[in-house]
């Protein structure tokens, strides 16, 4: 049961709503003194079952709680545990049952919350950091390869192409490399760009009027089969035949044609 005043409480106040619903279920679990488990996975799963709450955003609740509640989150053996220093201002227990959970021990008196999870915050961290470079790469080599598009289109028609809906176009030239690297294992940096040059220098040469005219990387994504029959037997295309037969009908709902 939890005591009225908590909802009094100058330090509880500080909370916002949803660190105040954690520490309520932190009162729930605790034990006949106080104790309870500071898994931030486990109070996720434990207090949050229907919420998509992220680990990390549990740890930093928790970082919060400690800042302004009188509590105190020691490890034991590498398992996190938490102690209410005031807990029999808000529980009183009659008869209480022997703790299942161990005492904090006198070397971990001085030591936060922020000092007990740090190295798995670390972890997160840098997994989220990888994630984020591993995009940004892919980001920058379809903007490598927008460029070479650009490159063609200026060769072949003595004009700068004008990006007019970047995010359109990169989106194109993303699904294009995308099914590429499917079909070309192994393929380079470098060869890649060769290759994509090739189909571009390919694309912007085609002898049908309306689709030479109109080139850009959304419309040969949305009218691939018509520019590789276009450009088939050119001598100029070089990227696999099985990325040229297949790409179409798999990735954008046309018909393979010969």
């Amino acid at each position: 049961m939890i005591d009225p005043n908590f909802w009094q409480s100058d330090d509880v106040s500080k909370l916002n709503p949803t660190e105040r619903l954690l520490l309520i279920g932190m009162f729930s679990l605790a034990d006949d003194h106080g104790r309870g488990r500071a898994n931030p996975s486990f109070l996720r799963s434990s207090v949050f079952p229907c919420d998509n709450f992220s680990v990390s955003r549990v740890k930093t609740m928790l970082e919060h709680i400690a800042e302004h509640i009188s509590i105190k989150f020691y490890a034991v053996s590498d398992t996190y545990f938490y102690r209410f220093d005031n807990w029999d201002k808000w529980q009183t227990v009659q008869h209480p049952s022997d703790s299942l959970i161990p005492d904090e021990p006198l070397m971990n008196d001085s030591r936060m919350i922020h000092e007990l999870f740090s190295p798995n915050i670390n972890q997160d961290k840098l997994r989220e950091d990888k994630l984020s470079k591993e995009k940004d790469g892919q980001e920058d080599f379809i903007g490598s390869l927008l460029q070479i598009f650009c490159d063609s289109y200026e060769r072949a028609f003595g004009d700068k192409y004008v990006v007019v809906n970047e995010g359109k176009e990169r989106q194109a030239i993303g699904r294009l490399l995308s099914v590429y690297k499917r079909q070309t294992s192994g393929a380079t940096t470098e060869s890649t760009e060769a290759d994509f040059k090739t189909f571009f220098d390919s694309a912007v040469s085609v002898k049908d009027a309306w689709l030479r005219d109109n080139v850009s990387p959304s419309l040969i994504a949305s009218k691939f089969n018509e520019y590789k029959r276009k450009t088939d037997g050119t001598g100029q295309q070089k990227l696999s035949a099985d990325f040229f037969a297949g790409l179409y009908q798999r990735d954008f709902g046309g018909n393979k044609s010969r």
